[in-house]
């Protein structure tokens, strides 16, 4: 996970804070404000980013091993599906991914240990943080694999 400093702005900082992350989470989560139009495309593995969006929160999603599995973007000014807007962006055909703050893979792997469910990734860095192991879902139906019932992997995978 890193632990560098990433930029991060003011609004983003500020909303993190507001959702009850400290600072140590944030840095320790890898989360990132990105302005470049082509990194924030090829996140998406689109060919452009529209310039109407703006800026993007980047929240990386982690394996066990450390490695990125997946980012998902925030944008600044949502675009709009059905008139509703689309909060988060990730990748086309990426599939659901859980999120898995800081720490909380080591305490799957002790099997006495509880560990929480909730949906969304700051949700989940905040109980965490707090001492209460979590994972963090993409959505309400994110459990699952696209038209059916059954887990999906990273969940599968957990005893």
């Amino acid at each position: 996970m890193p632990t560098d400093s990433l930029y991060l702005s003011i609004p983003h900082r500020q909303e993190l804070h507001a959702s009850g992350l400290s600072d140590e989470t944030i840095t320790a989560a890898g989360i990132y404000t990105c302005t470049d139009k082509g990194v924030l495309a090829g996140i998406l593995n689109q060919k452009k980013w529209h310039s109407k969006s703006g800026c993007g929160l980047v929240i990386p999603f982690f394996d066990a091993t450390g490695a990125i599995v997946l980012q998902r973007i925030k944008p600044q000014f949502p675009p709009l599906r059905d008139g509703k807007p689309i909060k988060y962006l990730q990748p086309k055909g990426a599939g659901n991914r859980v999120y898995f703050p800081p720490g909380v893979h080591q305490k799957i792997a002790d099997e006495c240990s509880e560990i929480l469910i909730t949906e969304g990734e700051k949700k989940s860095l905040c109980a965490s943080q707090h001492g209460f192991p979590c994972l963090g879902l993409t959505g309400v139906n994110s459990w699952c694999q696209k038209n059916t019932t059954s887990l999906i992997p990273d969940l599968s995978a957990i005893e």
